[in-house]
């Protein structure tokens, strides 16, 4: 147990400081979409996710000890900043590391210092004596770091769960504070006119409807499952199997798909299909092994002779080239005519 008041002084009139404060936490993650800190966030398979936790300290402050866990999908990276805001001054200092911090991590985890870490963290950061002894009333410290959405993330569902709590004292910890990052997948299915299920088709994903980015994904090791690729990993096509294929590991967004190859006999998109992920996956429904239309990614494939998209450059040419073979008609009926009533 730790002490409940401290002895300054042997002054029968001394004044007796209570150091049984509970220093409380607050622990944030930023959307990065804009900007804000809260309590969850959304983000794609290989993306950074920044989190921070708000320290509240109390004067007397001794072996202050931020402790973090965790899930399996998220990778730490590194403490990026620590800051002390000195209310009372107004003024707010950069934590030096190794003066008035150290990071202890367990082995193989980053390059950061390794040592005996408690079995449920994934890392720690340990304040001096030197540093607790210079905090006052009202002040706040505030730890930032980063870590990296593995392939391992959970998509959707409860998500990706971070939890952290501040060790004091002599084996005393505040309550704890979880943020929860989450990450969606969905389904493409790809059928004829009559939905019936079709396949042969190969797809890519770009940020746009025309031109813009690829946006790589590769095959997992179940062998049916694609994923956000890492910007290590070369992107592979999306081949459908059995009319449908998964696809995870993606932030809320506007996405467009792009038919590279259609399935023999069937003519090839003329223009990427647009889909939007907000905070869902789109998953394909069956019924009684009928695909139920309005779910997943639907992508339609049609046989027959290809007519050029409406609106377009080539439609142009169509209904111009038309235009003409009507008014040639026209004007060799209209001569005819003529050379018949000259003829009478």
């Amino acid at each position: 147990m730790g002490a409940l008041c401290g002895l300054t002084t042997t002054n029968p009139d001394g004044v007796i400081n209570a150091k049984n404060f509970t220093p409380t936490i607050d622990k944030q993650v930023k959307e990065d979409s804009t900007d804000q800190w809260g309590d969850s966030n959304t983000a794609d398979i290989r993306q950074t996710v920044e989190f921070r936790v708000t320290i509240n300290v109390h004067p007397g402050a001794e072996n202050y000890a931020l402790h973090d866990v965790m899930s399996n999908g998220l990778t730490f990276k590194q403490v990026s900043k620590i800051e002390h805001i000195k209310t009372s001054e107004s003024v707010t200092d950069t934590l030096t590391k190794d003066t008035e911090y150290s990071v202890w991590t367990k082995a193989g985890f980053t390059s950061e210092t390794t040592d005996d870490v408690s079995d449920t963290c994934t890392f720690e950061v340990r304040f001096t004596k030197s540093f607790c002894d210079t905090l006052k009333a009202n002040d706040k410290v505030i730890v930032y770091y980063e870590a990296m959405l593995n392939r391992n993330a959970i998509v959707a569902n409860d998500g990706n769960p971070n939890e952290a709590w501040l060790e004091y004292g002599e084996d005393h910890s505040s309550t704890h504070d979880t943020t929860t990052t989450k990450t969606f997948g969905f389904d493409i299915i790809k059928t004829d006119s009559q939905n019936t299920l079709i396949d042969g088709a190969k797809f890519k994903i770009y940020d746009a409807a025309t031109g813009g980015n690829e946006v790589k994904v590769v095959l997992m090791d179940d062998h049916e499952t694609y994923r956000r690729a890492r910007e290590d990993e070369a992107g592979v096509e999306i081949v459908v199997k059995n009319g449908k294929v998964r696809v995870v590991g993606f932030d809320n967004g506007t996405y467009y798909l792009e038919e590279t190859v259609s399935p023999e006999g069937y003519n090839k998109l003329t223009a990427r299909k647009d889909f939007t992920i907000a905070d869902k996956n789109l998953d394909a429904k069956f019924e009684l092994g009928i695909y139920s239309t309005g779910t997943g990614v639907h992508v339609v494939n049609k046989t027959g002779n290809m007519l050029p998209e409406t609106g377009g450059f080539g439609s142009t040419m169509f209904f111009t080239l038309g235009g003409l073979v009507v008014l040639a008609c026209g004007v060799l009926l209209f001569a005819k005519k003529r050379m018949s009533q000259i003829a009478e």
